[in-house]
C-alpha cells in the first residue's frame, strides 16, 4: 500500500509478527498477583515442569499454582510459558465461584456458643 504525501511516496512495510508475541494482552502475571492479594490468598507459585525440543526449538512447560488450582502454560521461552500459565489461571479463577473462608462452616453443637455472662462483662471492662 502506498501513501502519497505532498512531495514523496511512502511505502508501508508489511506488519511483522514476532514468534515471541503470545497475543495475551497486558501483564497477566501482575494481574494474577493483584487478584491473589485482593482475595487474601498466598501469591501464585510457578514451577518449571519441563523443557522439550532441540536447543534451538525449545518449548518450556510452566505450572501456575494458586491455592488448590493448577494451570499449565507452554511457550518458546520461560517468560512466555509463565505468562500463558498466569493468563489461563486468571481465566479459570474468573469463571470459578470463589468460596469465602468459613462460608459453609456451621456450628455442630449449641454448646460451642457460650452465652455472655455478667462475669465475662466484668472481665472485659477491666481492660
Amino acid at each position: 500500500m502506498e501513501i502519497k504525501t505532498c512531495c514523496y511516496v511512502v511505502k508501508r512495510l508489511p506488519t511483522v509478527t514476532s514468534p515471541y508475541d503470545d497475543g495475551i494482552p497486558g501483564n497477566p502475571v501482575g494481574s494474577l498477583q493483584e487478584l491473589c492479594i485482593s482475595h487474601r490468598w498466598a501469591p501464585p507459585s510457578y514451577l518449571l515442569d519441563g523443557e522439550n525440543g532441540l536447543p534451538h526449538e525449545r518449548e518450556f512447560v510452566i505450572t501456575c499454582i494458586v491455592e488448590t488450582y493448577q494451570e499449565i502454560g507452554l511457550g518458546k521461552s520461560k517468560k512466555l510459558a509463565k505468562r500463558q500459565a498466569a493468563y489461563r489461571m486468571m481465566m479459570k479463577l474468573k469463571d470459578t465461584p470463589i468460596e469465602l473462608p468459613n462460608q459453609g462452616a456451621m456450628l455442630e453443637d449449641e454448646d460451642e456458643v457460650r452465652p455472655v455472662t455478667q462475669q465475662t462483662i466484668q472481665l472485659f471492662s477491666v481492660f
